[in-house]
Formats: structure tokens, C-alpha cells, sequence
């Protein structure tokens, strides 16, 4: 198992052999408390090192040179008198220490330089060989002594290694354990251990699957590490211990902001308490506090076995825990409650309640568990389990539609949530779903009938959607979104909506819902709710040209889907807006179209618009259809050019915003005579610049100034041009930009330099003309490093150049 969330350290360690190596030795300490790293540390520090390594021993601590002796016992055979008398090998008045030091050097020296001399548990040896072995290091540079420690060393150069980062700690723990580990389960580790690397390894040891997956609540207390915890509770007074128990046991927000070392003493004293004091500190808490949802907890850890008077107080303060701590609090809750519970049926609703919750958090194991350990089987149970299998990518929407069909006449309301989840995973699949699910989903909730609930209304306009198109469903989804906005909603209903909002063309509407999305899930702890609301709110900046904003919210979502054991969603439109080939998915509904215009490669981008738009049922990208258009018309096709324009005027005239007519204005250039094409592009310039479109509104400046060119007004299209070129240049669109480049350089009556390099090229010439590396320029444009040096080679060849440094110049030629 390979080092962790170590990357900081490493680079230090890396810093210091490579100093050893240039001759500049020195010493360095790694200080942290037992369990944290600093063996595995020093082991990676020593690979490929000429290395002699000893470890401390406790019982030898008192006697003067004793590590030093076992450390130079090879070299002891030719050593000075000075240096056997230190070690108790000669008879002699005592040695000074720097001579001794000076002896030891030069017997270190035998084993060849340079030479990393490591002292691991470096607290148990004695003083005067930490003095010798510091001054030999100092006194030659051909020596480097690499010390690990609990104690600090004030005098020397230290390494602080402290607990792993929740994210480093999660990896540790999932190639430690088979079973799926719940995030949940996985902070509060990480909380109780400080990030403790021994102490998390030993958990996954002593805790059960049930307890590592969330289907139990944790054991109180946490098993931690007798060695763990002797080191912290050593001469430990015993006002300190009650003090440091009572706050173990509260456990609450104020008490978890204290260091590593202070959470793992807690644990320690805790872990070393016996049940009846620990029963015994809840009690009195639960006396004292004022917080019903608090009080509740306490009394539950305060009693022995089952107590469904307890169990009831539990499950009544799952609705103050939620509105405190957010969602993870309330499956704890329930969790606990279900645990003290007799009756079984009771049991068993409280453990599917607690699944329920679970399923917004992202913690699908978790779910799955506490469904199946219900023992009851039922509908309740089957839609828990179909809706952990979706997150889990196990199962599709068809699944939650049959569960809605079955339930239909016998419970009508679990019918409609089966209905609205089905209706939710539909539309993540899009443009995945079959053709017949959102005509079913429709038939179904007619036969339910009208419901005015929030979920209700967006599961009509779905629906409406389905069934009567695009104009008949815009008034629905537009009163749906500005209910929506009010505060207070839960985030499981602003999921539908926004993706349908899609269709309003309102970038400021659909901006505030997906953040009012984030927002209300960050806060309530509902993770899987907050990845899905990231994934949307990054499409629509990728799609408004905030490529930057884009890609902050791609990368929170992706340490999201981590932190809940999900693999990360590729986001391969953001790719394509960079010039770079998008990753390989099942079906990528709208990058390759992007890319493809961005080149040029017009066929190619007409054929991935018509796949989009053939495997999209509901319409939910209007902004293909204006992409066909193009595709289109550029290749040719000017039926299905008519054909799309009247499809896009058809969707585009119900939202009416500036936005969709904008689009709209600079599709209808494309087809419209010479005569009337001017004032269209003119219309789409001036429509789209009173929007957050800069995407769109860069686009209408390039067809604009091709256009302009094709009209022989060179001057009027180098000026449309060298506007969209900028403002490609500024979202980072990197294929746009060099498509707008090639024209600028047409219109300027530049051939033979950079008209004659590809969209690719040119856009790697020029960020290596901005200064850019071969590396940067891949991890831009998502190419690997041989590639931008061969398309290099290439750009220098057709420039006539021999440099990066001519590369500007002969740009602009």
C-alpha cells in the first residue's frame, strides 16, 4: 500500500536527499505522535539511498552511547580509542563529545558517501548519541541524519507529519476494506483518529462490515489503538481524564475544530473508560442539555440495551438533528432509534426512514444495508433498493417506473415518489433514455391526477412535456422555477425543474436555481443532490462561455463523488470547448459538436447533432438544433438546415428571452439572402450582447465577419473577426479561437503562415507563443505531451521557424 496524502512531505524529503547528493548534508526531523507516518516516511525517504538505520530502544534510553554503539557496530573493529571508549569498549577518562563525533564521521565514512544515516523512534535514544550523530551530520556534508520522532527538537530543522485529510484518509480506508465504506461512517473516522493512519488502519480491523457500510451505528466507544492510547493517556491527571471524557462523549461542533492530538486524547480516554463510566458522562449531559435533539442522543448512549421510550424521543428529534447538522445527522438518528426499538415493524420503518435519508447523501451502501436488514419485505423496501442501485449505476429509470406502475392502485402516494424519481433518473439519462419512458411517466401521472406540491407541478410540466411540446410545457416549467426560488425548498426538488429550464433560455433563472440547488445541499449535507447540482450549474457556464467557473465547480464535484465512493463523471463538453479531443464516454451528447464546429469539420459536427437530437426525446437541447443549422448549411444541406430552423424557431419563440431570439436572429442569417443576412446578424449581436451569452454572442460575431469576408468587405470582417478571436481567447474556446484565427488571417490576406495550420495547430502555436510548456499545453487542450511535440515540429516546419521565440511574429504575419 503506497504512501497517501503525503505529497507536501515527500517533496521535502525529496529537497533533502537531493541536497545530500550535491554534497550538503544536513539533518532533518520528523516529528509526529505514534501511528502517523513517519516510518513509512522515512522508508520512502531512504529508497535508492546508501543508507545504515537503527531504531531506539526504551530500555537502553538511559545509557550514554548505547544506540551509538549498536549503530557503529560494524565499523568498531578500526575505530579510534576515543570513539570505543564512549562505547563502553576501552577503559579511558571520558571523551569530549565533538572528538567522539569526529571519530564517528569518519567511521560512517567506510560505508561509502554519500551516506543517509536514519534513526527511526528516535525519542527513545540516548542524548549524547542524538549529540554525536547531530554534530557528525553538521561537520561533514557527505552525512545527512534523518531522525523520527515524538519530541520536539527545538534546535533542529523539523518536519511536522501530521493525520491524513479526509480525501487521503478515504483512500487508505477503501484498499484497506472490501466492503463499501459510507462516507459518514468514513468523517467521523477520520474525526475520532485526527487522520491517524494506524489508528484507521486498526478500525478497519476491529469494526464490522455493518458498522464500516452505516447499516449499525458506530461502537461507543471507537475501538482506537492500545498503543495509540497508552501514548496519550500517559500521566494523565485525573481531572484532565473526566474533563477530557466528558468532552469525548459530548461530541458537539465546538469540540471538533481542536487538533489531532486533543481529538485522539478524547478518543483515547474514552476508549480506555469503562461502559458504565461512559453511560454514566452521557447521563449527566443528557441532564444539562438544553437541545432536545442533543439531550435525546445522550439518553440513548446513557442506557443499556433496548428502550423504546428512548427509541420514540430518538426519532422525534430526527427532524431538530436534520435542521441542525443536515441529513447525515437524521440517518444517525433514525439508525439509533431502529437499534433501541422491540417492535419489529416499527424497527423496520425506522431503518427504511433512515435509508431514505441516506439516499440524498450519496451513501447508497449505507441504504442498501439498512433496507435489506429491515427482515420486511415490501414496496417501501424494493424502491430504497432501486434508488441506492441508480446512484450505484446498477439499474435504470425503467425500474422506478415499474415500481410506480405496481404501486399505482394500492399506494398512491409512494406511487407518486416512485413516479418523480423515475421522472428525476430520466432525465440524468438523457439523451440515454428509451423513446417510450417519458410518454409512460406521463400516462402514469394523469392516472394519478393533479397534485399543486411543488414536486407535483414539476412532475405536470415533465408530463406536459411529454406529451404536448415545448409550447404548451415553457408556462408550466417558467411558474415552476419562480416557486422554486423561494427560499426553503429541498434540494431532492429542484432536480427536475432545472433540468427542464433548460428550455426557458433564461441564463439568470437557471444560474439562481442551480445555485439555490447548491447551496440547500451543501447546507443539509445532501451530497449526491449537490454533485448532480454542480454537474448542471457547470453545463450552463460551459454553455455561457464561463469555461472558468466551469471548471471550479467540475472539479468540486468531482472531490464530491470521490468523497462518497462514486467514480467521477467525465465532462467531456468542457473538453471540447478547449480544442481537445473529450474523453471516450458510452454517449456523449453535445461535445462533439462542439468540437467539430470549433474545427471547421462541418460533416462531422451535422452527423453528432443529428444523433443528439435523435436520442433526446423531450428536446432538452434546444442549442443543438442552431448548431445543425450551421452544420448544415456550411455543408451544404439547406433542407435540413430549413427543416432544423423551423424546429428551433418552434422552441425558441415560447421562452421569447433575448437569449433564444438572439440564437435564433443568427440561425436565420445563415439561410437568409444577402440582402437581409446583415440585419439578422446585426439583430443576433445586438440581442445576445444584453445577456450572460458570451459563448453565443462570440459565435455570432465569427459567423458575422465569415460572412463579411465571403462578401469581399475585408476591412467590416477583420473588425468581426478580431472581436470574436478575443473573446474565444478570453473563455479559453481554443478550437473556436483558431477557426476565428484562420478567418482573420484569410481576411487580412495572410497565406502561406498561419492559414496554412490546422485549428489544432494554430491553437498550439499560439499558447506556446504566450509561453507556455509542452505540459501545459497538453493539460489545456487534454492531448498528451508527444502529441503537442509533434504537432509542434510540424507548425515550426510550415512557419519556417526554429524557435518558440519566433513563433509571435510569425503569427502575425
Amino acid at each position: 500500500m503506497g504512501l497517501r496524502g503525503r505529497a507536501a512531505e515527500c517533496r521535502r524529503l525529496r529537497e533533502f536527499t537531493g541536497a545530500l547528493r550535491g554534497g550538503r548534508g544536513g539533518v532533518l526531523v520528523l516529528r509526529g505522535e505514534p501511528g502517523v507516518g513517519k516510518t513509512a516516511l522515512l522508508n520512502h525517504a531512504v529508497r535508492g539511498e546508501r543508507t545504515i538505520r537503527i531504531e531506539g530502544v526504551a530500555a537502553e534510553a538511559g545509557f550514554p552511547y548505547a544506540a551509538l554503539h549498536r549503530l557503529l557496530l560494524p565499523f568498531l573493529a578500526e575505530a579510534p580509542r576515543a570513539l570505543l571508549v564512549a562505547c563502553g569498549l576501552s577503559d579511558g577518562p571520558p571523551v569530549d563529545p565533538h572528538l567522539v563525533a569526529l571519530a564517528t564521521a569518519a567511521a560512517l565514512s567506510r560505508a561509502g558517501t554519500p551516506l543517509m544515516c536514519c534513526v527511526d523512534d528516535a525519542h527513545w535514544i540516548d542524548s549524547q548519541t542524538l549529540t554525536t550523530l547531530t554534530l557528525a551530520a553538521r561537520e561533514d556534508p557527505a552525512i545527512g541524519l534523518l531522525l523520527a520522532t515524538r519530541d520536539e527538537l527545538p534546535d533542529l530543522p523539523s518536519l511536522e507529519v501530521t493525520g491524513l485529510t479526509t480525501p487521503a484518509a478515504t483512500r487508505l480506508l477503501r484498499e484497506a476494506t472490501t466492503c463499501p465504506l459510507d462516507h459518514m461512517v468514513v468523517a467521523r473516522l477520520v474525526t475520532a483518529t485526527g487522520g491517524n493512519p494506524r489508528a484507521l488502519l486498526n478500525l478497519t480491523r476491529e469494526l464490522s462490515a455493518d458498522h464500516l457500510t452505516g447499516a449499525r451505528t458506530l461502537p461507543d466507544p471507537l475501538p482506537i489503538d492500545s498503543r495509540l492510547a497508552a501514548h496519550h493517556l500517559h500521566q494523565l491527571p485525573e481531572t484532565t481524564r473526566r474533563r477530557l471524557l466528558l468532552e469525548a462523549a459530548a461530541e458537539e461542533p465546538g469540540l471538533t475544530g481542536t487538533t489531532a492530538v486533543e481529538r485522539m486524547a478524547r478518543a483515547a480516554v474514552y476508549s480506555s473508560a469503562t461502559g458504565a463510566e461512559r453511560r454514566q458522562a452521557h447521563a449527566v449531559l443528557a441532564d444539562v442539555t438544553s437541545a432536545a435533539d442533543l439531550r435525546a442522543w445522550h439518553r440513548a448512549a446513557s442506557c443499556l440495551g433496548t428502550d423504546d421510550a428512548i427509541a420514540d424521543e430518538l426519532e422525534r428529534a430526527a427532524d431538530l438533528a436534520t435542521a441542525r447538522d443536515g441529513l447525515p445527522a437524521r440517518v444517525v438518528f433514525l439508525t439509533r432509534a431502529a437499534e433501541l426499538t422491540t417492535n419489529d415493524q416499527l424497527k423496520a420503518d425506522r431503518l427504511l426512514a433512515a435509508a431514505t435519508a441516506a439516499i440524498p447523501t450519496g451513501a447508497a451502501p449505507r441504504a442498501l444495508r439498512l433496507a435489506e436488514s429491515t427482515a420486511v419485505a415490501g414496496p417501501k423496501t424494493d424502491i430504497v433498493r432501486l434508488k441506492a442501485h441508480l446512484i450505484l449505476g446498477r439499474t435504470d429509470p425503467n425500474a422506478l417506473l415499474e415500481a410506480a406502475r405496481a404501486l399505482i392502485h394500492s399506494d398512491r402516494r409512494l406511487a407518486r415518489v416512485a413516479l418523480l424519481d423515475a421522472a428525476e433518473h430520466a432525465l440524468r439519462a438523457v439523451p440515454r433514455m428509451p423513446h417510450t419512458v417519458p410518454a409512460e411517466i406521463a400516462g402514469l401521472a394523469a392516472t394519478l391526477g393533479a397534485d399543486p406540491t411543488i414536486p407535483g407541478q414539476q412532475l405536470n410540466a415533465f408530463a406536459t412535456l411529454a406529451v404536448s411540446g415545448h409550447e404548451a410545457a415553457v408556462p408550466l416549467i417558467r411558474r415552476t422555477v419562480h416557486d422554486l426560488l423561494n427560499p426553503g425548498t429541498p434540494p431532492e426538488w429542484h432536480l427536475i425543474a432545472t433540468a427542464l429550464s433548460s428550455l426557458l433560455w433564461d441564463p439568470e433563472a437557471t444560474r439562481a436555481l442551480w445555485q439555490q440547488a447548491i447551496t440547500t445541499a451543501r447546507r443539509t449535507g445532501a451530497l449526491w443532490h449537490l454533485t448532480t447540482a454542480l454537474h448542471g450549474a457547470a453545463t450552463l457556464e460551459t454553455r455561457l462561455g464561463e469555461t472558468a467557473t466551469a471548471e471550479r465547480l467540475l472539479a468540486e464535484h468531482d472531490r464530491i463523488r470521490t468523497t462518497i465512493g462514486i467514480p467521477a463523471h467525465p465532462f467531456p463538453e468542457l473538453t471540447a470547448w478547449r480544442g481537445g479531443e473529450p474523453p471516450e464516454t458510452p454517449f456523449d451528447p453535445v461535445s462533439h459538436v462542439v468540437l467539430a464546429l470549433g474545427r471547421g469539420d462541418y460533416a462531422r459536427a451535422r452527423t453528432a447533432a443529428r444523433e443528439v437530437l435523435d436520442s433526446d426525446p423531450l428536446g432538452l437541447h434546444p442549442q443543438i438544433l442552431a448548431d445543425l443549422v450551421e452544420a448544415a448549411v456550411r455543408g451544404g444541406d439547406r433542407v435540413l438546415a430549413t427543416g432544423s430552423l423551423a424546429t428551433l424557431t418552434e422552441r425558441a419563440h415560447p421562452a421569447g428571452t433575448d437569449w433564444a431570439l438572439g440564437v435564433l436572429a443568427r440561425s436565420r442569417a445563415l439561410l437568409a439572402p444577402a440582402a437581409g443576412a446583415e440585419t439578422l446578424y446585426q439583430r443576433a449581436i445586438t440581442l445576445l450582447s444584453g445577456t450572460p451569452a458570451r459563448a453565443d454572442l462570440a459565435r455570432a460575431h465569427l459567423l458575422h465577419g465569415e460572412w463579411l469576408r465571403r462578401q469581399r468587405r475585408r476591412r467590416d470582417a477583420r473588425a468581426e473577426l478580431s472581436t470574436a478571436l478575443a473573446m474565444f481567447e478570453r473563455m479559453g474556446a481554443a478550437g473556436f479561437a483558431a477557426r476565428a484565427a484562420q478567418e482573420l488571417d484569410a481576411a487580412a490576406g495572410r497565406r502561406g503562415t498561419g492559414a496554412r495550420l490546422t485549428p489544432q495547430e494554430t491553437a498550439i502555436a499560439r499558447l506556446a507563443a504566450d509561453g507556455a510548456t509542452n505540459g501545459e499545453i497538453a493539460a489545456q487542450l487534454f492531448l498528451s505531451a508527444n502529441t503537442v511535440d509533434h504537432h509542434l515540429r510540424k507548425v515550426f516546419q510550415k512557419l519556417d521557424v526554429t524557435s518558440r521565440r519566433q513563433l509571435p511574429p510569425a503569427l502575425r504575419r
